[in-house]
């Protein structure tokens, strides 16, 4: 008889001894709870590693008297210490570096199941897991005690309000939980953060920013002080790009950062900022007390990690004051943007006031898509710059596609359009993204539309080192080879800052 394969468990996915050994397991937590020394550490203010390392020392130690050999002492203490310190049996899954996304059903009377998605496959595992002894145990005990702790957020779920979302840089992952679980819900999802904290230079090199001319344009967004929305829809890359732009701002740019669920842990690279805020929403500061009062705080960039209500409203007006902030935002299609904005304002603002508040604030939109048929998956498609203008049909924000995704192609392709509010923007910055007029050497191209000069091109550059703006005498228009050289050389080579050359 052939054997489900989706319904079991990869060896280095599931160990045997989380299955075979689970009556010493138990013994062996047992004994390190009634352990003094033990005991201490586990109540000690150490680090979460510091504590796992000397737990585990202890744990190999006692293996001997459950019957365990000297072979399996150090394997049997690990899964030990993840029932007595860590998440259970969540912890096995979540070491395995090529799982990216958890979700667990439990339902009455039966084991756990669980559903692990990989990197770079569509194809879904499903199998049962001995996840904790009980339901009772894996909800109050591992989520609602240890998941909660670790998170350092002040979390009090309601009978009303069942759900908790919960970020623990212990583990570099996202718990979404139901603690009214019932058996036709899911019980929790588990996300893991696979990128850890590259910049915008790094993930420019793996692909996640596809050409130099986009680098390039989104490093002068930052040093313009444009205010921008990262969009994309669930597990796309949002937050990664978001983290690797503000790690890319001037680095004495005070961040005031706004998480319903903390995610960004900018802290994590000390060598890029001086000063960070970060704030967590309470029942008496909500999101939006705590945007309306950054402004307090002589605030350089104001930063919500995920918009979700009407404090958009509030970010709309500091951000206008400040410039230079984000937010990433909930969307399946570009598009959706702006629908997606008008519902989340609800009634406190009419149609046409959320579109000229939009309007007024909003400089840059970037769209980031997660499609499982290309390398890297995760990738920014699309880039609009809003004009600062409403359209008189529909009021909604006038917008210029910048890039665009060819399906054709299937890739993303430079518009070659400059809306002359960017232009602006960036010029008063002391950013030079299109040769003055006054160039001869420039004349064809005109001010604002390139259209004539790259007919037939493409922007089929991949990211790699800045390249210099030609030889003496040569005319960097003409002797560009493609579209994305044509970009980097109209947009200027980088200064020893990283920045554009200042015009």
């Amino acid at each position: 008889m052939s054997q489900d394969v989706s319904r079991t468990p990869r060896p280095s996915t599931v160990e045997p001894l989380y299955w075979k050994l689970g009556v010493q397991r138990q013994q062996a937590a047992d004994a390190l709870y009634r352990d003094q020394t033990a005991s201490e550490i586990i109540k000690s203010d150490l680090t979460y590693a510091e504590k796992r390392r000397r737990i585990e020392e202890i744990a190999a130690k006692q293996s001997s008297n459950f019957g365990i050999g000297a072979n399996m002492a150090q394997p049997f203490a690990e899964i030990v210490t993840d029932d007595v310190l860590g998440l259970g049996g969540l912890e096995t899954l979540i070491r395995d570096e090529s799982v990216f996304n958890i979700t667990i059903r439990w339902l009455d009377g039966e084991a756990p199941r669980v559903v692990l998605q990989r990197i770079g496959t569509n194809a879904k595992e499903r199998f049962n897991y001995p996840l904790a002894p009980t339901l009772d145990a894996f909800r109050e005990g591992i989520i609602g005690n240890k998941a909660i702790r670790y998170s350092g957020q002040p979390v009090n779920w309601t009978y009303a309000s069942p759900h908790v979302t919960l970020y623990l840089p212990t583990h570099k992952v996202r718990i979404a939980a139901n603690m009214l679980h019932d058996s036709k819900s899911i019980l929790a999802s588990v996300r893991m953060n696979q990128m850890g904290q590259p910049d915008l230079d790094e993930i420019t090199q793996m692909r996640m920013v596809p050409s130099r001319g986009m680098h390039k344009f989104l490093k002068a967004m930052l040093a313009s002080r444009a205010n921008f929305l990262v969009v994309g829809s669930t597990g796309s890359g949002k937050t990664t790009l978001l983290r690797a732009l503000l790690h890319s701002v001037d680095y004495y740019d005070c961040l005031y950062v706004v998480e319903d669920s903390p995610e960004l842990d900018l802290d994590q690279r000390s060598d890029k900022h001086d000063l960070i805020l970060p704030l967590v929403p309470t029942k008496e500061r909500n999101m939006s007390a705590l945007v309306r009062d950054s402004q307090r705080y002589m605030a350089d960039r104001i930063v919500i990690g995920e918009a979700l209500d009407d404090s958009i409203i509030d970010w709309f007006t500091v951000a206008n004051v400040t410039g230079g902030s984000g937010l990433t935002l909930h969307t399946e299609e570009p598009n959706a943007v702006f629908r997606r904005i008008r519902n989340m304002c609800g009634e406190k603002l009419s149609e046409t006031e959320v579109y000229e508040r939009m309007a007024e604030c909003v400089d840059i939109v970037v769209f980031v898509r997660h499609r499982q048929d290309r390398d890297p998956e995760r990738q920014v498609e699309n880039i609009w710059a809003l004009t600062h203008h409403t359209a008189a049909t529909d009021g909604k924000p006038v917008y210029a596609e910048l890039w665009s995704y060819d399906h054709t192609l299937k890739k993303t392709v430079w518009q070659n359009v400059i809306p002359d509010s960017l232009q602006e923007k960036f010029s008063r910055a002391g950013v030079r993204l299109v040769p003055d007029e006054s160039d001869a050497r420039f004349a064809r191209v005109g001010n604002r539309k390139l259209d004539p000069l790259l007919k037939g091109i493409t922007d089929d550059s991949e990211p790699g080192p800045d390249e210099s703006d030609g030889e003496e005498g040569q005319d960097p228009v003409s002797s560009a080879t493609n579209q994305d050289e044509l970009v980097a050389r109209l947009f200027g080579a980088p200064s020893s800052k990283g920045f554009f050359r200042r015009g």
